[in-house]
C-alpha cells in the first residue's frame, strides 16, 4: 500500500511538474566514524565543516576538510564541547561547553587557539548561531518552566530575550540579512507538538508559520532566506521537510534506512544541505544531499 501511494504521488507531482526538490542520486555520507558525528555546520566556502563528535567519550569539537577527508579537533578537552557555529568570517566560531562546571558560551579563535568565554550565568546557554553580519549571537537557554531564546550582542554582551513562553523554544537560526530567526516552539500546542516561527528583529515580532500534525525542528534558512529546510516526525517517519517561508510544505526527504534525520544546515551557495542521520547502530553520521 505504501509503495503504491509513493508512485501514485510521483506520477502526480511528474505531470504537474513538480518533481522532487531532493536530488537523491547526489546523497552521500561525509562522515561515517563509527562513533557519534553530528550538527554539522558549513564554512563560507563550502570547503570545509565544523562538527561535534565523541570519539572517546567526551564531546569535542572537529574540523572535518571535504576535500581531504581530514579532521582536526579543535577543542580537546575534558568538558563536553558542542553545537558549534562559525562566525560569518570563519576567523572564530562559538560553541557552547561545559569547562566551567555550568553550559556556557565560548569563541574558538583558529589564529591563535585561544578561547575566550562569552557568556557566564547559572543557566545552560546552548545552540549557538551567530549572525552574517557579526553583529549578533542568538542561542537558546534553560529557564523555569522551559528553554528561551535570547541573543546576546558580540561587542558589549548586551542580552536580549525574544520569548517568554510556558513551554520550550529551541534552535534559533539567523536569515542571510540578520533580520530574523527561524526557531522551533512547542508555545502554541500545549507543550506537544514542535513548530516552526519566525522572530523579526526590527520589529520585535513573532509569527507561527506551520500548524502540521507531528513535530517540526532544527529548522534552517536557505541563503537567500526565502525557503526553510527542517527536521520533521509525521507518526512514525523522521524526515526532512523543505518549506517556503508561509510554513507551506513544498517537499520532503524520507529515507527508509535512517531512523533519524536532524540538524540540517544550508550550504551558503549552490543548494546542497548536510544533515545529521542514524542507522539502525547507535551512532550517527554526516549526509549531504543537493537540491534540485
Amino acid at each position: 500500500m505504501r509503495i503504491c501511494l509513493t508512485l501514485s504521488l510521483f506520477l502526480i507531482l511528474a505531470c504537474s511538474g513538480q518533481l522532487s526538490h531532493f536530488d537523491r542520486d547526489s546523497l552521500e555520507v561525509l562522515i561515517d566514524t563509527g562513533y557519534d558525528v553530528r550538527h554539522p555546520r558549513w564554512s563560507a566556502d563550502m570547503s570545509k565543516l565544523l562538527i561535534e563528535a565523541n570519539p572517546d567519550g567526551n564531546w569535542d569539537i572537529l574540523l572535518f576538510d571535504i576535500g581531504s577527508k581530514q579532521m582536526q579537533n579543535l577543542s580537546s578537552d575534558t568538558a563536553a564541547d558542542r553545537s558549534p557555529s562559525w562566525s560569518p568570517d570563519n576567523q572564530s566560531l562559538v560553541f557552547q561547553s561545559n569547562r566551567n562546571g555550568q553550559g556556557d558560551l565560548y569563541i574558538y579563535h583558529f589564529g591563535d587557539g585561544s578561547i575566550q568565554q562569552l557568556t557566564n550565568t547559572v543557566q545552560v546557554e546552548m545552540n549557538p548561531d551567530w549572525s552574517p553580519d557579526g553583529r549578533y549571537i542568538a542561542y537558546a537557554v534553560t529557564d523555569s518552566p522551559a528553554a528561551q531564546i535570547e541573543i546576546i550582542q558580540v561587542a558589549d554582551r548586551s542580552v536580549r530575550r525574544i520569548s517568554h513562553e510556558r513551554f520550550r523554544s529551541l534552535w534559533p537560526r539567523w536569515s542571510g540579512d540578520s533580520r530574523q530567526l527561524v526557531f522551533f516552539s512547542r508555545r502554541d500546542t500545549d507543550n506537544t507538538d514542535d513548530e516552526l516561527y519566525i522572530y523579526d528583529l526590527n520589529t520585535g515580532s513573532t509569527e507561527r508559520i506551520t500548524k502540521l500534525t507531528g513535530h517540526d525542528f532544527t529548522p534552517s534558512f536557505s541563503a537567500d532566506y526565502q525557503l526553510i529546510i527542517s527536521s520533521s516526525v509525521r507518526g512514525d517517519d523522521q524526515l526532512l521537510t523543505l518549506f517556503n517561508r508561509r510554513g507551506q510544505a513544498l517537499d520532503s526527504l524520507n529515507l527508509s534506512y535512517y531512523k533519524r534525520m536532524h540538524s540540517p544546515d544550508w550550504s551558503p551557495r549552490a543548494n546542497q544541505l548536510v544533515f545529521t542521520a542514524q542507522r539502525d547502530s547507535d551512532f550517527y553520521e554526516i549526509v549531504k544531499v543537493k537540491l534540485n
